[in-house]
C-alpha cells in the first residue's frame, strides 16, 4: 500500500497489527514521504524521497498555463529514491 500521509501510515499499520502479526508482515506499507517518527516503527516504514521543489515548480507552471487558457499536458519525470525500511523483499 502506498500512503501519502504519516498519520494514515500509523493507522494502517496499527490496524494490520491488530488483525494479526502475519498481516502486518505480508502487507508492504510505503509512505510517499519520510517522516521523523518512522524510525520508531517496527517494522520500519519504507518511504520515498523526492525533490518536492521540482514537483511544486511544475505544478505552479501548470496552474499558470491553465489560468492563461493554455493547454498544458506535459509530463515531467521526477527522480525518487525508495528507502525499503525493514521490508526484505524490496531489497532484492
Amino acid at each position: 500500500m502506498i500512503i501519502d500521509d504519516p498519520i494514515l501510515v500509523a493507522g494502517v499499520q496499527n490496524y494490520l497489527t491488530k488483525l494479526n502479526n502475519k498481516a502486518a508482515r505480508d502487507v508492504i506499507l510505503i509512505a510517499t514521504d519520510h517522516h521523523p517518527t518512522f524510525h520508531w516503527y517496527s517494522p520500519a516504514i519504507a518511504h520515498i524521497e523526492w525533490n518536492r521543489r521540482q514537483v511544486l515548480n511544475r505544478v505552479v507552471r501548470w496552474v499558470n498555463n491553465v489560468a492563461r487558457g493554455k493547454d498544458d499536458r506535459k509530463t515531467q519525470i521526477t527522480e525518487a529514491i525508495l528507502f525499503p525500511g525493514d521490508v526484505a523483499c524490496l531489497q532484492d
